[in-house]
């Protein structure tokens, strides 16, 4: 039983810090508007 009760906590406990680092890194590490801007950014320096 004790075993049973703590994989559930376990799994919670695992899955919300994943979820919260996922929202803390997505933001810093590539958000929706930079990426566009890196890609436009890249392609003039590509071609020049």
């Amino acid at each position: 039983m004790p075993k049973k009760k703590f994989s559930p906590s376990g799994g919670a406990r695992e899955e919300k810090r994943r979820f919260r680092w996922l929202l803390y890194q997505k933001p810093k590490a590539y958000p929706s508007r930079p990426i566009s801007n890196k890609k436009d950014m890249l392609k003039p320096i590509r071609r020049s």
